[in-house]
Formats: C-alpha cells, structure tokens, sequence
C-alpha cells in the first residue's frame, strides 16, 4: 500500500512539473509572437539619421540633451532589445522580489513587449508580460508560467502603457525627436514637456534635465494604478541615473520608478540595463 501511495505520488509531481514546463514554453512562444508582431518590417524600413539640423527650434534643454547623447550622422533607432535586472515590490508593506526581463520596443509605431520574471522564493517564480502595440495593450501574470494571477487590459491601461513608452525613452533617444505625433514644449532652463499621440490616445510628460545634459527624471499624470479593482490616476515619476554609451548612443542604465502620492513617494522599481541592441535584423 506504502509503495502504490508512493508511485501515485511520484506520478502527480512529474505531471505537474510537466505542466510547469509545458505551459512556460507556451508563454514564452507567445512573447516571441508578440515580438515578431511588433518588430515586423523595422529592419527592412528606410534608414533615416539624425542631424543637429533637426534640432532647430526646440527648447534649449532638449537640444542640449540630443547633442549629449546622439552624434551627428548616427542611424535613428528603429527596435530595440533591452534586458534589465532589478527588484519590485507591487505595495508598500512588501518585501523587495529579484527580477529579471527582457523588454522589446518599436519604435516608428509606439510599441513594446516586456518579458519579466519575479522571484519571489528560490523556487517559486511569476512570469509576467507587457504588450501595447498600435493603441491596444494588456498585461498578464502567471505563478509558475501556469496559474493565472492578474489579467488586465482597457483604456485605462492603454494610456498608461503610452505614458511608459514616451517616459522610457530615454534608452531610445531617436523616439524623441520632434515629428508629427510628438511635440515638445519648453518650461525652464532645465525642464520641458512632451506630448505623445497614438491610435486616438494622447499623453505627456515632464522631462527634467541635468547640467550636463541629461535627463535625470520624468513625471507623468497620465497613470493608472489599480487600487482594490479600481483604476486611479496618479502621479509617477522615473529618475535615470548612470548613463553610458551603448552602442553609439548615451542612455541611463539605471531607473528608479515611484508612485508620488499624497502620502508620499512609494518606490516600486529598481532597475539595471545589462543589455541593449538596436536595429537587430
């Protein structure tokens, strides 16, 4: 009886690490559809180059930024692939989880998918993906790559996701020259703001430039956090710090994200790029 009770119990764990690894292969082949989906046709698109040329008539802290960052003559950036490593906390009273990602980004029509994996024990994980690609979004969390944990999706968060692609930004440059659905308007010496269009969906936010050139932070209002089943707009803010160059270009690889609330700031992201490739083919 011992040794059947045992088989049977054998029998259960195998199947379900099968099913473990059977449903992470189909969340994985879904991201890479997804990818396929949103970088189609970016390397094959006419290469277009940046030019200080281009920077005529913008405010003067944006100007600075672009001849920080960008060299005349360099190729403007068409996709992107990013990966990161960090920690995250979804409420205040959390402890810090590890996280690893990958993030995919095209950037003629605002898009991105981000592949993230939480470690909340060392041998528990939640996969988690992010896709918004021309004004439709969605995010999605799995423990284990099988058991749903979160779905959601709507205007609220197709917003928000615009938000996200214009304040990061900062790892793609070229996305933030001037054209017809991006304007910039200047505030001060240091700060200005951006406005971003797409699919019916507009959205802006506030750069903060340092001394030398750099954007140091950005805030947005046109976030949503979901609060107890509800979607609330609220403030957020990124601050990039340790820029280097990459690949000819001079982006930030870390970011710190924080919900500004009325209580106070609540940090719940920390970030580091370990990779970046552009215009892959």
């Amino acid at each position: 009886m011992l040794k059947k009770t045992l088989l049977i119990v054998a029998g259960l764990i195998v199947t379900g690490l099968l099913f473990v690894e059977v449903s992470g292969n189909k969340f994985v082949d879904k991201v890479q559809r997804e990818v396929r989906q949103i970088t189609e046709g970016t390397a094959s698109a006419p290469v277009q180059v940046f030019t200080y040329n281009q920077l005529k008539g913008l405010p003067g802290p944006v100007q600075n930024y672009f001849k920080n960052v960008l060299k005349d003559g360099r190729e403007n950036i068409r996709s992107v692939r990013l990966k990161q490593t960090g920690e995250f906390r979804a409420k205040e009273s959390d402890r810090w989880v590890p996280l690893e990602a990958e993030q995919y980004y095209a950037i003629e029509s605002p898009s991105f998918v981000w592949h993230g994996r939480l470690k909340p024990t060392p041998y528990t994980w939640i996969e988690s993906r992010d896709v918004y690609h021309k004004g439709r979004g969605f995010m999605e969390g799995k423990l284990l790559s099988a058991f749903p944990l979160m779905f959601d999706s709507g205007r609220e968060l197709e917003l928000s996701s615009l938000a996200r692609f214009l304040s990061e930004a900062p790892w793609y440059p070229t996305a933030l020259l001037p054209r017809e659905d991006l304007q910039w308007k200047g505030l001060d010496s240091h700060s200005a703001m951006a406005v971003i269009s797409d699919a019916g969906y507009s959205v802006s936010a506030v750069f903060t430039f340092g001394d030398n050139g750099e954007i140091t932070k950005v805030s947005t209002d046109d976030r949503y956090r979901n609060i107890n089943g509800k979607k609330e707009r609220m403030s957020w803010t990124a601050h990039y710090k340790n820029y280097q160059e990459i690949n000819g270009v001079k982006i930030p690889t870390e970011i710190e994200a924080e919900w500004n609330l009325q209580k106070g700031d609540f940090q719940y992201a920390k970030l580091k790029v370990t990779e970046v490739r552009y215009n892959e083919k």
